[in-house]
């Protein structure tokens, strides 16, 4: 194990108003105002050996072309593999996309190119910044958001924590990983945010009375919503009780100041369901255009949004039926890195929370920290029992983003991945340590 030295920096990438905001097919209109201001945290960890880099950008999603390019430019500049950077959204509904949405919100890609470049040239700084530092780890627990398919349903509520003070003892940065979707504000609003996640940080930075970025990522949240929602006051409150969590964990806190780093990439495929013949393809087209006249007949803006992105979606597979390249699979990055005793699980999926709840079990382990919305877009991976269930993240979200729904058997396929990336790490000197304490 080495000695770690550690960089981190906050960039602005707040948006102009007037920016299309992305999430919700229901938001009328462009964005008034701003709130609060969109943040890209980066932190730099070096052992010695292996280098990471760590962004988390306050929007909705990106998709795969979009980070690709952007860890490519910076491997360059930095001389580090693109494995070993991990940039992933906070998927915040109040802030712009980077990704298409069918008859959704706009890209700007004039501002797009500006947060590519301010990464650029931010990262460069804050690495030479880079400090002798040690981390700690800390697990907190507390709910904030339901499980919006069904009433009692699974959550995990887990808040882990991981802290990085210098040798002056002063804060560098924080990583929280939290499994809830940052939608408290609903498709009404219209003004720039980062939703309770803003909240949570600035509340975190008030309790150690010091502004060091803070790196949120969004876990398992694709069946978690808020349990409080439609109001600034309730992101407030939400990201109040998250920060009182956080700080409470670091009370608690195991630490330690020999860190060594690990990275561990691969990609899995998953398969769609239900591939459409031609004469299918053509009905479900029929039936699309259908059900939006009737929509436009009865007058309706929201309908006729939602059902004119029905056309979109079925309009482009008859296309590629008909041309026979309709693709069968999805092919996703995934990454596993180790922090000293925490494992990061970054994918570029929408996981549910009895997946996040299944692998944590298996593993009887509290330090595996499952990242969503990473390195591009991939939908919504439901549990097997979900993805047999009605609902929307499994009957039409990927009409708006994707293209088919993912097979029921597509959790195994990635739980068997995510084991054998996880098993690849030992964590056995981190448990001598902690004994030894």
């Amino acid at each position: 194990m080495g000695f770690l030295k550690v960089a981190a920096s906050t960039i602005d990438i707040t948006p102009p108003a007037g920016i299309d905001l992305s999430g919700y097919i229901r938001r009328t209109g462009p964005s008034t105002g701003v709130h609060d201001p969109l943040q890209a945290n980066i932190l730099w960890l070096d052992d010695g050996a292996e280098c990471l880099l760590m962004i988390s950008l306050d929007v909705l999603m990106m998709d795969e072309k979009y980070c690709s390019n952007v860890k490519t430019a910076i491997s360059g500049e930095l001389n580090i593999l693109p494995d070993n950077i991990i940039v992933a959204a906070i998927h915040t509904h109040s802030a712009p996309g980077m990704h298409f949405f069918r008859n959704g919100a706009r890209r700007d890609l004039h501002w797009e190119s500006d947060v590519f470049q301010s990464l650029l040239k931010g990262v460069v700084p804050a690495v030479q910044n880079a400090k002798k530092a040690s981390m700690g780890f800390g697990l907190g627990n507390t709910e904030i958001g339901v499980n919006r398919r069904q009433k009692k349903g699974p959550v995990d509520s887990r808040l882990p924590i991981v802290y990085f003070c210098g040798e002056d003892g002063n804060p560098i940065a924080a990583i929280a990983v939290y499994g809830c979707h940052p939608v408290v504000l609903n498709e009404q609003n219209r003004l720039i945010s980062a939703d309770y996640v803003g909240f949570f940080r600035k509340f975190l930075n008030e309790h150690f009375g010091s502004d060091f970025p803070v790196l949120f990522f969004t876990g398992a949240a694709g069946d978690v919503d808020p349990a409080e929602r439609g109001s600034f006051s309730a992101a407030e409150r939400c990201g109040r009780i998250l920060a009182d969590e956080a700080a409470s964990c670091f009370q608690r806190m195991m630490d330690f100041s020999h860190v060594d780093i690990g990275v561990f990439s691969t990609s899995v495929q998953l398969s769609y369901d239900g591939i459409p013949s031609i004469q299918e393809s053509k009905q479900r087209l029929q039936s699309a255009w259908k059900n939006y006249d009737l929509a436009k007949n009865r007058g309706s803006f929201e309908q006729q949004k939602i059902k004119g992105a029905f056309v979109f979606w079925a309009e482009e597979i008859y296309n590629m039926v008909l041309n026979c390249d309709l693709p069968h699979f999805i092919e996703a990055q995934m990454q596993c890195v180790r922090i000293g005793p925490v494992l990061f699980l970054a994918s570029p999926f929408e996981l549910f929370a009895a997946t996040s709840l299944a692998l944590n079990k298996t593993l009887l382990a509290r330090n595996i920290c499952l990242i969503g919305y990473a390195n591009g877009y991939a939908g919504y991976l439901p549990d097997s029992k979900s993805a047999k269930e009605e609902g929307y993240e499994v009957d039409e979200a990927y009409k708006y983003t994707g293209m088919l729904p993912l097979s029921s058997e597509s959790e195994g396929i990635f739980l068997d991945a995510a084991l054998k990336m996880i098993n690849h790490f030992t964590l056995d000197k981190y448990k001598k340590e902690d004994k030894a304490k």
